[in-house]
């Protein structure tokens, strides 16, 4: 088996840089479970705060290495990214005084530097503010530069409620699908944005959701069913400043390496720093390390390492 990184293509690119689909990406959830701490403490009702014609910008770094060993061969790939992006609130609506309000936004990418380079070989690289022929391995991104493909209608508490492309002029289905009774959402799961849960938390406190995905099983066109739990906790709270983990586990037993190399990057770890009086992500670090030995006989090991540092940025 031959593993490469692959480079985003276009339509990825937005997906990323929206936040529905990105490896290595902490995708969020809604919250259906809380564990309180046992004292009695401050409590914080965490909510998203936009105000409608207003954009909300940040710079989003990206680095992956990709290391596959089969016996005494060895491959090396790392594809590194630059992203400025804003978000710009288009409406808000209000449900009722009982449920939180619903924001519709539309996210755009302004600006990417983007490199890939395949051992030893010199970089590909590719700058969207550079006016020259890109590489087929980046033709396309320019063509999304400046424009909104997706408008999205997301909630106050960070649920992400519906996702409309504006090309195709259609919403994207949902994929519900059950664990223990509890619903789970694709696209939901798949979300830029911090999803909070209904009442206030305490320093300490967790909040969990189960929800599903799947791996490809080899020589056959049959998936697998995968269980993950995600689990936040509110571990500091300094003025304004909420910090929030953010970790996820694969609950399912898997015992095959050729299933567990499918699933190497998406049980990464997030610190998050929340401005809870502005009702903004101020900054987000997401790490992956992950090893599977195995993976195409007995002398084969996979490595990922990926850090992703996104940060709110101040414009006049």
């Amino acid at each position: 088996m031959k593993l490469k990184l692959r480079l985003l293509t276009p339509f990825a690119l937005l997906l990323c840089i929206s936040g529905m689909s990105c490896p290595a990406f902490a995708a969020e959830r809604a919250p259906v479970v809380a564990i309180k701490p046992t004292s009695a403490a401050a409590e914080y009702l965490l909510r998203y705060k936009f105000k409608v014609g207003k954009s909300l910008y940040y710079k989003d770094s990206q680095t992956t290495m990709f290391i596959t060993v089969k016996g005494d061969k060895r491959e090396q790939n790392i594809q590194k990214a630059v992203y400025e992006k804003h978000l710009q609130v288009v409406s808000e609506e209000r449900p009722g005084e009982e449920q939180p309000s619903v924001f519709t936004i539309k996210p755009i990418l302004d600006h990417v530097k983007m490199s890939a380079q395949f051992d030893d070989t010199e970089p590909m690289t590719y700058d969207s503010q550079i006016k020259i022929i890109p590489t087929k391995y980046f033709q396309g991104i320019d063509a999304v530069i400046g424009k909104s493909i997706w408008q999205l209608k997301v909630a106050a508490s960070g649920k992400l409620i519906e996702q409309f492309d504006l090309r195709s002029g259609k919403i994207k289905p949902s994929s519900l699908q059950l664990v223990n009774a509890e619903v789970s959402d694709k696209h939901s799961r798949n979300n830029f944005f911090l999803t909070f849960p209904t009442e206030p938390v305490a320093v300490g406190q967790s909040w969990k959701k189960r929800y599903l995905g799947h791996v490809n099983i080899p020589q056959s066109r049959r998936k697998l069913p995968i269980k993950f739990l995600r689990t936040h906790t509110l571990t500091a709270v300094k003025g304004n400043v909420a910090s929030i983990s953010v970790r996820t586990v694969v609950l399912t037993v898997i015992n095959n390496p050729k299933l567990s190399v499918q699933l190497i990057q998406q049980t990464p770890k997030s610190e998050i720093k929340f401005d809870i009086d502005r009702g903004i992500m101020l900054e987000r670090t997401t790490t992956v390390d992950e090893k599977v030995f195995s993976f195409s006989g007995a002398n084969s090991v996979v490595q990922v390492e990926s850090l992703r540092e996104e940060a709110y940025v101040e414009k006049p």
